[in-house]
């Protein structure tokens, strides 16, 4: 830097330091603030998948047919996008795993979650799916062989009351066995879908987990098929041209699941699993909301009283042990 008599004249070395620190922290901020965004955004895209399923299953598409179409058509998804996506390494080991999660994970699950959905209500099936960061808090515990601790234990059996009041109540006073059947049902999704995540997740990180996903919904789709063939034979699963209903199967099958998995992927690069399992509670009181002003009227004091009392249980469980 030269002075106004032309000698040289040194900024000391702890200012440039001071603004390159900043300029760091500046970046990371952003970089944090956009993660953020992408959480809130899959846990919204995730949550108005809920309602708008109930509206495909309300329109005479069976659950078998939409669990086939989605895993068709999230896995042809997760193909194009795995194009720009950095390879990784796929041994028959990986596959053989794969496979196994494809078809004992994902088929079942999206299958259950669907007669599950069709038999009960689109908000009562958001508030039993925030109960899967708990889930993986138990799955994550018997993978380590480790019991849980006095919070987490604490946490978990305060949530599970907030899950049995919405599958035993589902927003009502009087007992329906249908409804309760279908909540049951969601809630074994709820499980299956979160302890295959939790064994995805430990194959791989960030965006190369699009690989791991595609794969295992590839085989999930084989299988679908092939279920299908044996019991219906080869024609296609019916679906129904009417426009409007085209555009929600194409959301809930194409859109929101691929979508929704590569701004969570995003995402975890740079949140701590607590802070991005907080975002996801934004997914049952989207569906809830969205539910609600499109004509799902099933929304009573238990459903805001379940999510309280869940959220609450999650936020004890991952308390720091002091």
């Amino acid at each position: 830097m030269i002075d106004s008599n032309g000698g040289s004249v040194y900024l000391p070395p702890l200012l440039f330091l001071g603004i390159y620190s900043n300029m760091i922290l500046v970046k990371e901020y952003k970089r944090i603030i956009g993660a953020v965004v992408c959480a809130i955004a899959a846990g919204i895209i995730s949550g108005v998948a809920t309602p708008i399923s109930k509206i495909v299953l309300s329109g005479n598409v069976s659950p078998e047919s939409i669990t086939i179409v989605k895993l068709t058509a999230t896995a042809s998804v997760l193909w194009i996008i795995g194009l720009f996506v950095p390879q990784i390494k796929t041994d028959r080991h990986l596959l053989i795993h794969l496979g196994g999660i494809g078809i004992g994970g994902m088929f079942v699950g999206t299958l259950l979650f669907y007669i599950g959905l069709n038999l009960s209500f689109p908000i009562e099936a958001g508030i039993i799916n925030s109960y899967s960061p708990l889930w993986c808090i138990v799955v994550a515990t018997l993978w380590a062989k480790k019991g849980l601790y006095k919070k987490q234990g604490e946490g978990i059996a305060i949530a599970t009351v907030g899950l049995m009041v919405t599958i035993i109540f589902f927003g009502e006073w009087e007992h329906d066995i249908v409804h309760i059947i279908g909540n049951l049902l969601v809630m074994v999704s709820m499980i299956i879908t979160a302890t295959y995540t939790f064994a995805l997740e430990k194959l791989s990180s960030g965006l190369q987990l699009i690989h791991i996903y595609k794969w295992a919904y590839t085989f999930a789709t084989i299988v679908a098929i092939a279920v299908h063939i044996a019991f219906d034979g080869i024609a296609m699963p019916a679906l129904h041209t009417d426009t409007l209903l085209v555009v929600y199967i194409i959301y809930v099958c194409a859109v929101a699941t691929p979508l929704s998995l590569v701004l969570h992927f995003v995402a975890k690069k740079r949140l701590t699993t607590k802070t991005l399992n907080t975002y996801s509670y934004i997914q049952p009181l989207a569906g809830m909301i969205v539910a609600y002003n499109i004509g799902f009227n099933t929304l009573t004091i238990f459903d805001p009283i379940a999510i309280v009392i869940i959220v609450g249980g999650y936020l004890l469980a991952t308390r720091k042990r002091r």
